[in-house]
């Protein structure tokens, strides 16, 4: 039996990229790859249709400029761990370089992320940088119940027998109760 513990992402995400390509097909529950596809090319075409101000209201910024690089693919990005893209105040108190090699491991093994974007992921999943304001829809369509629909069976089987520690904001139970 292990510690499973339950986390949010956070807004602000470090640019720094590993030089392999995300292709999101290595992330935790690849039976579901297909349904996470799903999110991330509506993801990748909106960006590409929208207009500045819905994209602007997308990433929750008041000010953005236009350019080809904010319109790029998911698929056309670099990737790193999840635990080392997000940079919010939880993830700096963390330290996750400054743990031992014996700490990481155990925490990209069981620390369960859960993004608006990629829904829930390991710490250790490498993700593409992107930006999605908590709690936004794309075009309408509601990102969290989704991921509830379709991941809680497989939440539910990785978390099966262990002790569970929830750390996650209030809002991303609508991900997973």
């Amino acid at each position: 039996m292990a510690l499973k513990i339950l986390f949010s992402p956070s807004e602000s995400k470090i640019s720094l990229n590993t030089n392999d390509k995300f292709d999101g097909k290595n992330l935790i529950f690849s039976e579901l790859f297909s349904k996470r596809a799903e999110i991330l090319k509506r993801y990748d075409e909106f960006l590409k249709s929208a207009n500045l101000d819905e994209i602007k209201k997308l990433f929750g910024l008041k000010e953005l400029e236009d350019s080809e690089q904010l319109r790029e693919s998911l698929s056309k990005k670099g990737s790193i761990k999840a635990i080392l893209r997000y940079d919010g105040v939880a993830y700096k108190h963390l330290n996750y370089r400054g743990l031992s090699v014996e700490a990481q491991k155990y925490i990209d093994n069981n620390v369960l992320i859960f993004s608006n974007l990629f829904g829930p992921i390991l710490a250790k999943d490498e993700i593409a940088e992107y930006k999605l304001k908590q709690g936004e829809k794309l075009a309408g369509f509601d990102i969290c119940k989704f991921y509830e629909q379709n991941f809680s069976k497989a939440v539910d089987s990785f978390l099966e027998n262990d002790e569970i520690l929830d750390l996650r904001a209030k809002f991303y139970e609508k991900f997973f109760t």
